[in-house]
């Protein structure tokens, strides 16, 4: 049986595939391509550190 994902691993997973993605676009030169993948790349990035954050025991207090 395979074990289930994450959603941080589903996250990682994606920021890696959508950097590959825009490695591929800019090298053959697709600029609007590679603008959109930037664009996307940012807001993964965004979603991971927040979901790490969740995860983490930075700004948690020990008496909560």
């Amino acid at each position: 049986m395979r074990a289930a994902i994450t959603p941080m691993e589903r996250l990682e997973f994606g920021l890696r595939w959508e950097a590959y993605r825009l490695a591929y676009f800019s090298s053959i030169g697709h600029s609007t391509k590679v603008a959109a993948l930037t664009a996307k790349l940012q807001t993964l990035e965004e979603d991971l550190r927040r979901e790490s954050y969740q995860f983490s025991d930075e700004g948690q207090t020990a008496f909560q």
